[in-house]
Formats: C-alpha cells, structure tokens, sequence
C-alpha cells in the first residue's frame, strides 16, 4: 500500500483528502505544518508528499527544499498545494523542481490524477535505476578491472624483474601501464562529468558569458586536443558552418567529444565519418554520421548508461555513459537528439542545439 504524506494547516480539506485517498486504497499520513512533516518523513517514508505552501513556522518551500537535500527523500515526489494562481507563485515551485502542483479549489479527479502519474514516473525511475544497478553489477567489473591488469601486473614485472630486464622491454611495458591508466582515468572523468550535470541549474545555460562557438576550426582542434583518430585510419570529413549556441563552450566541447568518438569507435575501420552543421531557424543541426556495425530500433530504444549491445561480439571499449552525457547536456540547454541507424551499415546521430541571440545575452 503506498503512503502518501498531506501536510495541509487547513483542517477540513485536510481530512477530505484523507478521505479520498483511503476510498482510493492509499495510506495517508496528516501534518499540520513543514516541522511535523520532517518529523512523520522520518518515521513513516512517504512514497509521495502533498503540500500545501502557505504553512505556518515552515512553509512548503522549506519543506520541499529540506526534503530534497536529503538523499534517502530526494526522489519523492512532491505535489504542491496553493491557493495562489498567480503566475511568479507558479514559477518559483516549478523552477524548485517540484513534481506538480495544483491551485485550490482543485476537483477530486485533478489530485487523483496527479498522484497516479507521480507514481507512474516514479516506477518508471525506480525500473530505470534498478537497470543501471545490473548494469554496473556487469560493466563496472570490467571497466575498472580490464586497465588494472596491465598496470599492476606489468608494474610487478618491472619492479621484481628490473635487473633483468631489456630496456626496450621495459618501455613497452611502461607504455602498456600508461595506456590501462589513461583508459582507467577516462573512464572515471565520464562518471565524475556525467554526475557533476545534474545539480546545474537550466538557466546557466543561457547567461550571456556562457555561449560557444562551433565551426571547424573547434571541431578540429576538439579531434587534436583529446586524439579522437590516434593510430586510426579514419577521415573525419566536415562541412561545419559556424554560430554561437546557448551551450557553455566546456560542455559543447564535451558533447562533440563524445559524439564523435562513438563516430569513429563504431565505424568500420577505413571508412570516413562525417559531421554536418548548419543553422535552421533558432536552431543548430549537427550531424555525426559514421558507417559501421550500426543498431536496430530495438537497441536504439533501449540506449541507457553503462550498456552496449553485442559487447561481446565487437569487443568495443566504452560503456554507454558518453551518450547519456550528451542527452543531459542536450536537456539543460533545450536540445534534442535523434538517431538513425540501419543494422551493419550506418548511423546518423542527429543533434538540435538552441542558437544562441541577443536575448540570451541580456539575461
């Protein structure tokens, strides 16, 4: 039975919505004001939270930021409830992050509503997460034990052995302890670049100091700085117009870094990558497009952090959190990615990022 915490002042409303939850099987919990609640939060873990916002000693802002800061009630979800209907009241809840939130007098059928998908979005997350537990139960073995080999094993080597040693034999396995460390160091700079998104704020992205600059001079020095092709003997191909896009120039940099490493990781050797940029009304086009094992629509649609599908088959490196840093840098500054892909032969990675204009520049 799922329990559903009210913290309403207003006594009458608060019991018919006792009511109505517990015709509707729920179990509900009352609080009278944000400090009772924290202390029923504590005891009885809600799976969901209803609240009004004008309260009195705390009031439902402080109430949903206390609960939000919390890791073990960060993912509730939070309904507000508000005899306010003006338009900055509306705003500020929504911009806090809160789940919903309805303007009193509200029907019976909008709060029922609400709750259900509130619950529905939560399952989803909970599937979601409960995905990338397995996922790393898989994957984070072998992406953190794969480099370690070759960095203890051949140090050991080194360190028993070295008077015995060649000095080419050593500079080999030295180079073979730097390149498990550099693949050990990039996987970890994904998670930590991956994490460090989710607490920014959206409206970073459109600051007047914060645009960046895209155009083939910067997509090439991207390809040099983090050695994209290496020893590869793929053509990267680029037919790039330039603009100024409302994305930070640090994080535009990380996303065609990503996109184009998939590019070139999948692609089939020899063959060329292209990337294509041109302006579309308020919108910038950017397309990576590669020939290689490609996917199906199976597998496009169940793209997620830390999966690769035949991993076994193609022994690619990587582990799916390149593109989930890209759709969260593409949802904090309003973008949008698409993929087209035939299985064996190719795939187009379609991304629309905002262009950036004088009106960004003045906020």
């Amino acid at each position: 039975m799922k329990k559903i915490l009210v913290v309403e002042d207003e006594k009458e409303l608060s019991d018919n919505i006792r009511i109505l939850l517990e015709a509707e099987g729920y179990s509900v919990i009352l609080a009278e004001n944000g400090l009772d609640a924290l202390k029923a939060i504590d005891k009885e873990n809600p799976d969901l939270i209803i609240s009004d916002i004008m309260m009195p000693f705390m009031n439902g802002y402080e109430l949903f930021e206390t609960v939000k800061e919390d890791l073990k009630t960060k993912i509730v979800p939070f309904i507000f409830l508000t005899a306010k209907s003006d338009i900055p009241s509306l705003r500020y809840g929504m911009n806090l992050g809160a789940d919903d939130y309805l303007i009193k007098p509200f029907t019976p059928e909008d709060l029922l509503q609400s709750i259900k998908t509130r619950f529905n979005k939560s399952q989803a997350l909970s599937r979601q997460l409960d995905e990338i537990r397995e996922n790393i139960s898989h994957y984070i073995p072998h992406e953190l034990r794969t480099p370690l080999v070759s960095i203890l094993g051949f140090s050991e080597i080194i360190i028993s052995d070295i008077d015995a040693l060649e000095k080419n034999e050593i500079l080999s396995m030295v180079r073979s302890i730097s390149l498990g460390a550099e693949r050990l160091h990039n996987r970890i700079e994904k998670f930590i670049e991956l994490i460090s998104l989710e607490p920014i704020a959206d409206n970073f992205w459109v600051k007047g100091n914060k645009k960046g600059c895209i155009n083939e001079s910067v997509i090439k020095a991207i390809i040099q700085k983090n050695n994209i092709i290496a020893d590869r003997k793929e053509k990267i191909n680029l037919s790039v117009e330039s603009a100024d896009l409302i994305v930070p120039s640090a994080y535009l940099e990380i996303l065609i870094r990503e996109l184009l490493e998939n590019a070139v990781k999948f692609s089939e050797p020899g063959k060329a990558v292209f990337i294509y940029g041109t302006k579309a009304d308020k919108l910038y086009q950017i397309k990576f497009q590669d020939y290689g094992i490609g996917m199906s629509k199976s597998e496009i649609s169940r793209i997620g952090v830390l999966r690769q599908f035949e991993r076994e088959k193609y022994h690619q490196e990587g582990n799916g959190l390149g593109l989930a840093i890209v759709k969260k840098i593409l949802s904090k500054c309003g973008g949008t990615l698409n993929i087209e892909s035939e299985k064996f032969k190719y795939t187009n990675v379609n991304v629309n990022v905002p262009l950036f204009n004088k009106l960004h520049a003045k906020r």
